[in-house]
């Protein structure tokens, strides 16, 4: 399941807040009727925000503009991918 945290047609949007309910809504739905479907979240994901998005238990993140906006797209993913290993190395201790 893919869960879109922006308003779909346009990059650079902020993550709208409101996701967090939806995407705790499904995780319980997909409990409830004990499925084994994994959780997708995309868009709006930042550097800045981008642990928050890690702790909240998605199991697919999809970062665009946060990794290929500017010069640097291999330090970007560098810095995504080390993010989201330092939540998950802190959830699995």
């Amino acid at each position: 399941m893919l869960i879109l945290a922006v308003n779909p047609g346009w990059k650079g949007q902020e993550f709208i807040s409101s996701t967090w309910r939806r995407l705790e809504a499904l995780k319980q739905r997909i409990e409830t009727l004990g499925l084994h479907t994994l959780v997708a979240l995309d868009g709006g994901i930042t550097r800045e925000n981008i642990r928050q998005v890690a702790a909240s238990g998605a199991d697919i993140i999809v970062s665009g503009s946060a990794v290929f906006d500017g010069k640097n797209a291999p330090e970007n993913a560098e810095f995504m991918l080390g993010a989201l290993r330092s939540v998950a190395k802190t959830k699995w201790q």
